[in-house]
């Protein structure tokens, strides 16, 4: 669905004779945010917070022991 968007709203910006920028525009930007939502959904970061500030409180104890 979300690649339907998307090339619809390419085709649509190439071709510029089947709808109006302003629905053009909405439905490329619906595709984006569709293909945000389904990545986030399936990616579901375990603890991807925690894990940066693990990782960056590292890097911070690396520097203060040098």
């Amino acid at each position: 669905m979300r690649i339907a968007f998307l090339i619809v709203a390419g085709a649509s910006f190439i071709s510029g004779i089947s709808y109006p920028e302003p629905v053009v525009l909405a439905i490329f930007i619906a595709g984006e945010l569709i293909d945000h939502i389904l990545f986030y959904f399936d990616f579901e970061p375990p603890g991807l917070i925690l894990l940066m500030n693990n990782h960056i409180s590292a890097i911070r104890n690396e520097k203060e022991s040098d």
